[in-house]
């Protein structure tokens, strides 16, 4: 079994999972935003470094599903919004 985890772009659309992990990174902004939570405080909570929250929250960093997990716990969320693409209303 090839352990490589390279995307093949032949079979997958390179724009399509660029668009996703953008939209899952605002979505974990949008939930930590939510909840009243720092960066920082995410960081600490889910246990990944802060450097790496910016990275997810801006969509350029292509994480693994540990990381979900740590995040959509930290956040105490159902993960499924983490990939929902509904336009969310403005509460500020």
């Amino acid at each position: 079994m090839n352990s490589n985890t390279q995307i093949n772009d032949d079979v997958y659309d390179k724009e399509l999972l660029d668009n996703l992990i953008l939209n899952i990174g605002k979505n974990i902004r949008d939930e930590r935003l939510k909840r009243d939570m720092l960066p920082t405080d995410l960081s600490l909570k889910a246990n990944i470094p802060l450097s790496q929250i910016y990275k997810i929250e801006s969509g350029k960093c292509k994480v693994g599903i540990l990381t979900v997990i740590k995040v959509v716990i930290a956040l105490e969320l159902p993960i499924e919004i983490l990939f929902s693409t509904k336009q969310k209303n403005s509460h500020a």
